[in-house]
């Protein structure tokens, strides 16, 4: 069962792979009801955080995104032999790492572009616990 997010920007986090606390990582702060409610309220610790992401994937961002512009759906297999098509290759873990913070990159992608189509207004969604 998935855990969406609702609010300025919506989504679901990627089962069995991404936190439902990621927005923190970008620097929203929480509130605790039913589900985790977060406002970003300023662009630059999502973009320092994007930054952070991007060097740690480094031309493996560029591979997800070809990837999954291409596919509606994956597994490690099809994953890791996309990587080893690339002469990349990687553990189990090191895979469930990468793809761990390439589904972050896109949520934090998602706050960014908000946040700047939107004058730096703030963003605020709510999280399913």
């Amino acid at each position: 069962m998935g855990r969406y997010y609702h609010g300025d920007v919506d989504g679901k986090f990627w089962f069995a792979v991404q936190s439902s606390s990621v927005p923190e990582r970008f620097g929203a702060i929480s509130y605790e009801p039913n589900y985790t409610e977060y406002g970003f309220e300023e662009l630059q610790p999502i973009k320092e955080e994007l930054e952070v992401i991007v060097k740690e994937l480094g031309n493996k961002l560029d591979l997800f995104n070809e990837f999954f512009d291409n596919n509606n759906s994956y597994n490690d297999e099809m994953l890791l032999d996309m990587f080893k098509e690339n002469n990349i290759k990687l553990t189990d873990k090191e895979l469930r790492h990468y793809l761990s913070e390439y589904a972050d990159y896109c949520f934090g992608e998602k706050i960014r572009v908000y946040m700047e189509d939107n004058e730096n207004s703030g963003c605020y969604i709510q999280a399913e616990h």
